[in-house]
């Protein structure tokens, strides 16, 4: 097994093995440079959200407070949280991208209750109309 040719800072050579048809690993080859940086962002990026969520260990994790959402403004204001934790980085660009979506959803769905409502008191005012228009 070849290891990596890669000389560290402190002058010793990189101790992993070298990646297949090249002298260096994964992380020190200059051809895999932009694949060994998403690699190490996504990798910082769990380990930020373990620590944010409270670990590995479910038990230890922050229980997530209870949002009321039954009304558009709710809903708006989940949004709006959801932005400044995005932008806080206290919530990462997959968590956000869910939430929204779920949101928007809940939107549709809230829409939709408000024009039932609406719907069914102009039936009823409709009816009300034609039984006293029969009475004369």
């Amino acid at each position: 097994m070849t290891l990596c040719h890669f000389i560290r800072a402190d002058g010793h050579p990189c101790a992993a093995p070298a990646g297949k048809d090249s002298q260096f690993c994964f992380h020190h080859d200059p051809a895999r440079s932009l694949e060994a940086k998403k690699a190490r962002l996504k990798g910082s990026e769990i380990a930020r959200i373990k620590k944010l969520a409270g670990g590995d260990d479910p038990s230890q994790r922050k229980p997530l407070k209870t949002v009321r959402l039954n009304s558009l403004d709710d809903t708006r204001r989940l949004l709006a949280s959801t932005i400044n934790e995005f932008r806080s980085g206290q919530i990462t660009a997959d968590e956000a991208r869910v939430l929204a979506y779920v949101a928007n959803i809940l939107i549709g769905a809230i829409k939709d209750g408000e024009i039932e409502i609406r719907l069914s008191e102009l039936e009823t005012r409709i009816k009300e109309r034609a039984l006293s228009h029969d009475r004369f």
